[in-house]
């Protein structure tokens, strides 16, 4: 084969070579990606289109979270890109988002109220994927669910009952309702062990119905050690052994030997690989064992990915990404 020119050679490199910052630019519009930009700015990272690229990447960044349509999201592009020019907009759609989820959440009250059961859940699942941070909705739905186990003879609906009152609980730590409604789920699963720690946590936040029911039964509602709630999660587990939040909360209650705490949430997260919570404990764990700075930033860094803003606020404590 014959080789070419060197001359020639020559000028097709020059050519080459010669490509407007204008024409790669039309390029990347046409492409219109946020990795279509960023090639740009590294081609051509000073040029008369520089600032034009970086404000359709913030636009392009800014449309990618705003499409999720969900309150954390935004959240999130609020801490990751605070010199966006959209920061100042965030609160205000937080806003018109909250008063949508609130909107759906008493419609599927209303629902509820009318004894139908499913279509309260359709409505408090519309709210929670907007605002997935509130307790009072996850609690709502936990009810519905519950309703729908007593009425439909399909103990499943414990288990997603039990499973919402998990979600209202690990928003608030205090919600005595949720401990002592998912305490009633758990005894009509034929749980009483599991029941009876539920009802005394209920008591314990200050529950009268809880109280009196602890009083009925003689069962004494001082605080629950943490043995007792080892075996209340086991227990969980017997029942449902794909209770990811059990995992999560055992995984707690092992919070002081930190390679059972890991195994935990690593079993919760082979269940579910998009549970953040778990990612996020076992970062504190890695934490909590020192010399494991790699795998502490590396799960706070996955649970931030999915929107944990727990997990967010650490990285940025730590200086690092996600």
């Amino acid at each position: 084969m014959k080789k070419l020119p060197i001359l020639l050679c020559t000028v097709f490199v020059l050519i080459s070579c010669s490509i407007s910052p204008k024409d790669d630019f039309s390029k990347a519009k046409k492409e219109n990606t946020i990795i279509a930009f960023q090639n740009f700015l590294n081609k051509h990272p000073s040029s008369e289109f520089t600032g034009s690229a970086e404000a359709l990447i913030d636009s392009l960044r800014f449309f990618e979270f705003q499409y999720k349509n969900n309150i954390d999201s935004l959240y999130a592009f609020k801490h990751r890109y605070t010199e966006s020019r959209y920061v100042q907009d965030i609160d205000t759609m937080i806003d018109s988002l909250n008063i949508v989820a609130v909107a759906f959440n008493n419609k599927g009250l209303v629902y509820f109220n009318e004894k139908n059961n499913d279509k309260a859940i359709e409505f408090y699942q519309k709210a929670i994927e907007i605002n997935h941070c509130n307790a009072e909705t996850y609690y709502n739905m936990g009810k519905a669910y519950y309703q729908k186990g007593i009425h439909v003879e399909d103990k499943g609906n414990y288990d997603k009952a039990i499973k919402c009152f998990w979600e209202a609980i690990h928003i608030n730590s205090n919600y005595a309702d949720a401990y002592l409604d998912m305490g009633d789920a758990y005894g009509n699963k034929g749980a009483p062990l599991a029941a009876s720690i539920c009802f005394v946590k209920a008591a314990n936040l200050g529950s009268e119905l809880a109280q009196e029911f602890c009083d009925f039964f003689g069962i004494p509602y001082e605080s629950i050690s943490y043995d007792q709630t080892i075996e209340f999660c086991r227990k969980a587990l017997e029942i449902n052994p794909d209770d990811v939040e059990a995992y999560c909360n055992l995984g707690e209650a092992y919070f002081g030997n930190y390679d059972k705490a890991i195994e935990c949430y690593q079993n919760a997260i082979k269940l579910d690989t998009g549970c953040a919570k778990a990612y996020y404990l076992m970062g504190l764990a890695y934490n909590h064992k020192k010399g494991n700075h790699d795998k502490v930033t590396e799960c706070f860094q996955k649970a931030a990915r999915l929107e944990y803003i727990p997990a967010q606020e650490k990285l940025k404590e730590l200086g690092c990404s996600w």
